[in-house]
């Protein structure tokens, strides 16, 4: 929408103009009940001591007011708007952005033709060209003032309650979209005009509605004081057991945001309180499974809503959201700070673990150390990051420095394993190294000595189920306009097989299936199941593909009959099982991820807190632990096998 907002030159004072007939909003708010014009006028105050900084702005509604493009930006610098604040405001010294704007940085003319057409240039001036400034510079300004002048971005800050105005009014043009006025100057911007309204000019609108403002925010944050000695510490709870970091100022801004969007968009959404236990930041209670909001259906009757804004980076982090969600076979969504870390979270919930190898995978390791039952941590020497190896169910095993320090099954507890390596314990506040058999190595009394020589050997993130895309949806805060959006993966992480020049269906389906098995399938000569164990089931592997091709592509997935035809040579011929020729399993094969895997460092149901409003949440911070803590948990994994991919730092 075209938006008319009010500049002052640095070397312009804001009249006491008294000797008017009509004042200004009065002028204004009698044209538009005349014309029936919607409209809104908007100012914006911050008092500073004893004067306010103003701000204020015009939009109207009728589609021949909304200017767009070249022939909106001439007829805009020829003609003006017709209800430009400028005019009845000219008398106090003050301007817009209609009014002179573009002369040093366009060649513009507009006439209206007899018949009803419109003839217009609108071309760039070089006037400005110089040694220092060249033309690619001057035309990038010139598309600026484009945009101040046709007053799209100053509608959304309106709508948002943002005073905020583009520098380069003040570098280039010497105009201030906030200015200094005192209270005897505040009549003029401020008055209430007592005019009656006979009809409602939004219902006389076609195609048109009123518009909704997103300023809960800002009126709710406004007037705060910033933190001081002593200030907000008289009604600290005496326990704070069980009272959970909120999250950064950050975090807490965009939970606000979503919450907001969501509601006024239709949607049931309820914050939860933070609390020690492992619960979302917010429940969401979509009709008929779908968000309104977002436009988009959804798996479960409950959402767990997940405010990602530091997590991004920490893929642990994100994928045990995911994992919470899951166990309690509940949708998720996913809602990040912007597009970029959107499509970082997309990417980490699309792959439940680091890197496939050639016995198995590796997955990502966790924020949280490995506890012993003695509640000792394991500890290597120097700045060097833990690396796990998940091969079936038989074998975890975690290397350091290419050493395997610890192996054991992968259904048991990682702090059970026999390690060989240092173990750390704090001891009246000594940062102690032991031996296996728990005699000293070094005692430290600073936490920092101690961090620069040994790295705590962190948990590994065994992924609950290996496909988390199948009940999650991941949006963002567009921070241009203010809105929560789908997250749409772009053309770079579309796989190769699924690009839109993949040429016939077939070999789209036969490309799909060997990306398929490079991800989800390990080979193993050695392994020979004869139909028991840990082999893999043919009807498994249609169902995991078709599930796995349905949220990678807009493409329909294929039908069993043609998964058979496109299954790699080695996969073609499929055992039976006894005199059961509907069972039939692949010798050789198992399953990257073990199916139905049961780690104890999976979440327990039984541990997570309900969904109450009234209890709870995690946060993208490191949520107060139910276990102690050690002074190495807050140490950064500095190395390439850290919680975030090489190819995301």
């Amino acid at each position: 929408m075209t938006t008319t907002r009010l500049f002052v030159t640095e070397d312009a004072k804001i009249s006491h103009d008294g000797g008017l007939d009509i004042s200004p909003l009065t002028a204004i708010f009698q044209a538009a009940q005349t014309y029936h014009i919607p409209f809104i006028y908007q100012v914006l105050l911050d008092k500073s001591k004893k004067t306010y900084d103003l701000s204020a702005r015009l939009a109207t509604y009728r589609p021949e007011h909304n200017y767009s493009g070249r022939r909106g930006l001439a007829k805009l610098a020829e003609q003006g708007h017709p209800l430009d604040l400028s005019r009845p405001f000219e008398a106090y010294n003050v301007t817009t952005n209609h009014k002179g704007m573009t002369h040093k940085h366009w060649d513009t003319e507009y006439t209206k033709r007899i018949d009803g057409r419109d003839q217009f240039t609108a071309s760039y001036s070089y006037e400005q060209v110089s040694a220092y400034k060249p033309r690619p510079e001057v035309r990038r300004e010139a598309q600026k003032i484009k945009e101040i002048v046709l007053g799209k971005k100053e509608h959304r800050r309106l709508l948002n309650g943002n005073a905020s105005w583009d520098p380069i009014c003040k570098h280039s043009l010497n105009r201030y979209g906030r200015f200094e006025v005192t209270p005897a100057q505040l009549k003029p911007f401020v008055e209430v005009v007592p005019l009656e309204w006979t009809t409602n000019p939004w219902k006389l609108l076609s195609g048109r509605s009123a518009p909704t403002f997103n300023t809960h925010e800002i009126i709710t944050t406004s007037g705060m004081t910033a933190a001081s000695l002593g200030e907000g510490t008289i009604n600290l709870p005496e326990d704070t057991d069980g009272v959970a970091n909120k999250g950064s100022v950050q975090h807490q801004s965009l939970g606000m945001f979503v919450i907001r969007t969501l509601t006024e968009g239709g949607d049931e959404a309820e914050e939860v309180e933070q609390t020690s236990e492992s619960v979302s930041d917010c429940l969401l209670y979509p009709d008929d499974q779908y968000l309104k909001a977002l436009d988009c259906p959804v798996t479960s009757d409950i959402v767990n809503g997940e405010f990602e804004s530091k997590t991004s980076s920490k893929p642990s982090k994100t994928l045990a959201n995911a994992d919470r969600a899951n166990v309690m076979d509940r949708h998720a969504l996913f809602v990040y700070e912007n597009e970029k870390t959107a499509r970082r979270g997309y990417k980490h919930l699309r792959s439940s673990f680091n890197t496939v190898l050639e016995t198995g995978l590796q997955p990502y390791n966790r924020t949280d150390p490995v506890r012993c039952p003695d509640d000792r941590i394991p500890i290597v020497e120097g700045d060097v990051s833990t690396t796990w190896q998940l091969a079936g169910r038989e074998s975890l095993a975690a290397s350091a420095d290419g050493k395997v320090i610890a192996s054991g099954p992968a259904d048991a507890d990682v702090g059970t394993f026999d390690w060989d390596c240092h173990f750390y314990r704090e001891v009246d506040g000594i940062h102690r190294v032991e031996t296996e058999d728990g005699d000293c190595v070094a005692e430290y009394r600073s936490n920092d000595a101690f961090t620069a020589e040994w790295t705590r050997v962190k948990q590994p993130h065994l992924p609950t189920t290996p496909d988390y895309l199948a009940f999650s949806t991941i949006a963002y805060r567009d921070e241009e306009h203010n809105e929560l959006r789908l997250y749409e993966p772009d053309e770079s992480l579309r796989a190769a097989w699924d690009q839109p020049n993949t040429e016939g269906k077939m070999d789209r389906h036969r490309n799909a299936m060997e990306a398929f098995c490079e991800e989800r399938l390990i080979h193993d000569d050695n392994q020979d199941n004869g139909g028991d164990g840990d082999h893999v089931i043919y009807e498994d592997l249609q169902t995991a593909f078709q599930a796995w091709y349905d949220y990678r592509s807009e493409h329909e997935p294929p039908s069993n009959s043609v998964i058979g035809q496109v299954l790699p040579e080695d996969l073609k011929d499929a055992k039976t099982g006894g005199t059961d020729n509907t069972y039939k399993y692949f010798d050789g094969w198992r399953w990257a991820i073990p199916r139905d895997l049961d780690s104890p460092h999976h979440p327990d149901p039984a541990t997570i807190e309900e969904a109450d409003p009234a209890t709870n949440t995690d946060t993208d911070e490191d949520a107060t632990s139910a276990q102690p803590q050690s002074p190495m948990d807050d140490r950064e994994d500095t190395s390439g096998n850290s919680d975030q991919p090489a190819n995301d730092s």
